[in-house]
């Protein structure tokens, strides 16, 4: 669990590097595991089985919930995540793709597994994203579109009125 300090996504997941997920082999235990042992009944107290799991990120929280993603046992619990946008740094750094940089997919990689495990209605993988663009990192734009293009997906853009 993490509490919006309004700090940069890098800033965060330092510092979430240092605690939460200071062993990556035990990244998300805290709170799959957590979950899934201390659900209980409301009527009862006895132990509940816990069904589906979702993991919601916003803003840098999607930092977290790759982190989990990228543990396979945490992975094969989780049914759906939901985020409100993913970034990533730019190879070599702060050179953005009209300047001849590439995305960093190392940290997406969990992101397309996921996405690819939804395709084949597996698991249930919701993104949103803004336009706004940082310039010094990769957009959730850029980040999302990569995903797209690396599960062979299409964007299919709907006009309401």
């Amino acid at each position: 669990m993490d509490t919006n300090r309004g700090e940069t996504s890098e800033r965060q997941h330092h510092r979430l590097a240092r605690s939460f997920f200071s062993k990556p082999e035990s990244a998300g235990t805290n709170v799959v595991s957590a979950t899934a042992s201390r659900a209980k009944s409301a009527v009862s107290n006895k132990p509940k089985h816990v069904g589906a799991i979702t993991l919601v990120g916003f803003s840098a929280g999607y930092g977290a919930v790759r982190a989990i993603l990228r543990q396979p046992r945490h992975f094969a619990r989780v049914n759906s995540v939901l985020l409100d946008g993913m970034h990533t740094s730019y190879v070599p750094e702060g050179v953005t793709l009209a300047n001849g940089g590439v995305i960093d997919s190392l940290n997406l990689i969990a992101f397309r597994d996921f996405a690819l495990a939804a395709t084949r209605n597996e698991k249930r993988f919701l993104v949103t994203h803004s336009e706004i663009f940082p310039g010094r990192y990769a957009s959730t734009t850029e980040t999302a579109n990569w995903i797209l293009h690396s599960i062979k997906a299409q964007q299919r853009p709907v006009l309401k009125m």
